[in-house]
């Protein structure tokens, strides 16, 4: 077993959250075969729109150690 690495109580760890959203809004169109086969297996008839949604989120974390005597 590796010993545990000692803790400098003088490092700081900052980080930060970046939130990207896209949005769209789409119009589906789908030829007879597609159609047929998504409603034999959904039982429901295609949407002719939807609005597509992604929020994106990407962290950055960084290390630094604080000097005491400044």
């Amino acid at each position: 077993m590796l010993p545990k690495k000692p803790i400098n109580l003088f490092e700081a760890t900052l980080s930060n959250i970046v939130l990207t959203m896209f949005a769209a809004n789409v119009e589906v169109r789908l030829d007879n075969k597609m159609t047929r086969e998504l409603l034999r297996s959904t039982l429901k008839k295609p949407p002719s729109r939807l609005r597509y949604e992604l929020i994106y989120v990407s962290t950055t974390v960084i290390q630094c150690i604080l000097n005491i005597n400044s």
